[in-house]
């Protein structure tokens, strides 16, 4: 990546050139498309449509002295969060003396996953579930110190009651965690297998976030079995 060939002065975007015929721009400006005329020998670049970039990023296309700019970021698509690692950072398998049904449920019922979506030490209240593929979701976590944690994300895929895939995270911003749940009826009752990937955090974060879902999991339990 060279230096910038354009900076930001005057709400123009900053512009790095990865290639002879691409550039990128990480700091694109509010709209999801403006023209700005810039100098064709400052940023001489051509829109490759195959091109996947990173959220914020644009492509400038060249024409003569007009370049377009064409953001990946638009108001219609930042609903597709992006989780780039699919490589799951935790996997927690669990037995639950319930039917694959009541477990789904557990999951996408509002006042069902407000009981179990925490601890003891916590509430969860606004829950809120368009249950859809595409479909957004939402909690607000209250903790005993009065602190709150704003809980987001959308539904990837539906498929009752075996699978459940959604975006999660805690943190406004596109930086999403995928969470898979499979669910197999087991002599037992249900057999839950459930990943999370995305790697937005390092591995001590991982850590500690596997104990957390490992006790929300032992709330879902009590509550299923009850």
């Amino acid at each position: 990546m060279t230096l910038p060939l354009v900076n930001s002065r005057n709400h123009l975007p900053l512009v790095f050139k990865l290639s002879q015929n691409i550039c990128v721009c990480l700091n694109s400006p509010g709209s999801s498309r403006e023209v700005a005329e810039l100098s064709s020998a400052r940023a001489n670049c051509v829109l490759n449509r195959s091109l996947r970039l990173a959220v914020g990023s644009v492509i400038i296309a060249n024409f003569g002295k007009v370049l377009l700019i064409v953001s990946m970021y638009t108001s219609q698509r930042r609903k597709v969060h992006h989780m780039p690692d699919l490589i799951p950072h935790i996997s927690i398998t669990r037995t639950f003396a319930a039917s694959p049904e009541e477990v789904f449920a557990a999951w996408t019922n509002p006042v069902d996953f407000g009981r179990w979506f925490g601890t003891e030490s916590t509430s969860v209240a606004d829950v809120t579930m368009d249950l859809r593929v595409g479909g957004e979701w939402s909690a607000r976590m209250i903790l005993g110190d009065g602190n709150e944690i704003s809980w987001h994300g959308s539904y990837l895929e539906l498929a009752p009651p075996h699978r459940l895939a959604l975006s999660l995270s805690d943190r406004p911003g596109d930086l999403f965690e995928r969470v898979t749940v499979d669910l197999k009826a087991i002599a037992e009752g249900t057999e839950m297998l459930f990943t999370q990937s995305g790697g937005n955090m390092p591995p001590e974060n991982y850590a500690q976030a596997e104990l957390g879902w490992r006790a929300f999991f032992d709330d879902l339990a009590n509550g299923l079995a009850g």
